[in-house]
């Protein structure tokens, strides 16, 4: 496998997990929190979900900034995600709305785990991977919008020099009247 499709797998796995993450998220936010246990499982989870994001938030800023994230952060990650996951096995509700919310972000979670551990495979995590991001950092994944507002600039296009064509004189006719 090229260095170059290992970086694409890389950046795939990553982008899978943030966006994982902000759809498990969201779905967890909108369960029905109307009994107070699914409240405090919801709370819980949500909980997890946040300690994960900010986890690969400071995994983030260490690849822009071209250092080896924290060794601590992986482990967050895969600590909060398995809080998270936890909280929501643990809701047993009769209500079909709460179930099948439930059984929604449970299924985003487990891809969004399944994404994790994606990353760690495609983008190592021994030392060699280390200093790899050391050397080039992968490229920053700006979102499209923000790519939308940047201004293009394109370099100026070359001119051509052409000699000017040749002119017939038109011999004058004698006119006659």
């Amino acid at each position: 496998q090229t260095l170059q499709a290992s970086a694409a797998q890389c950046s795939i796995a990553r982008l899978s997990i943030v966006t994982g993450l902000a759809d498990t998220t969201a779905t967890v936010n909108n369960i029905s929190t109307s009994d107070p246990a699914v409240a405090s499982a919801v709370s819980t989870a949500q909980g997890g979900l946040s300690a994960a994001l900010t986890a690969i938030d400071t995994i983030v800023q260490a690849l822009q900034a071209g250092v080896a994230p924290p060794a601590d952060a992986r482990d967050q990650v895969g600590t909060g995600l398995g809080e998270a996951l936890a909280a929501l096995n643990s809701i047993n509700s009769t209500d079909a709305g709460i179930t099948a919310a439930v059984a929604n972000a449970q299924t985003q979670l487990n891809d969004t785990i399944t994404a994790g551990q994606q990353v760690v495979d495609d983008c190592g995590s021994g030392r060699r991977q280390h200093r790899r991001v050391l050397l080039r950092p992968p490229p920053l994944h700006l979102p499209l919008h923000f790519l939308l507002r940047l201004p293009l600039h394109f370099p100026p296009r070359p001119q051509l020099h052409l000699a000017p064509a040749p002119t017939r004189h038109a011999t004058p006719r004698a006119s006659t009247l």
